[in-house]
């Protein structure tokens, strides 16, 4: 089966319509199989785990979104000053 993240976005919003938010969370999940560095699926799992009281569970995820921003800005950083040394040739 193909990867559809629509699907599983889908799948979760009608779970958590149903208050079913761990079955909502599992699809969520899902999703960062594939796609690991998905900003808002791991915000979204984390306010999600916030909501059922398992704080230290939605800590994981806002980390690993924390390292994802922090890792950004640095290959930021580093094409920023790689462009300033060219401009200065």
């Amino acid at each position: 089966m193909a990867y559809n993240k629509s699907k599983y976005v889908e799948a979760a919003q009608k779970l958590l319509n149903q208050g079913k938010v761990a079955q909502a969370i599992a699809e969520y999940q899902n999703i960062l199989k594939y796609e690991p560095r998905d900003q808002v699926t791991l915000m979204t799992i984390g306010e999600l785990y916030i909501r059922q009281g398992e704080t230290f569970q939605a800590i994981d995820y806002f980390e690993r979104l924390g390292q994802i921003f922090v890792g950004d800005l640095k290959a930021e950083y580093l094409a920023i000053r790689s462009i300033s040394r060219i401009l200065l040739l």
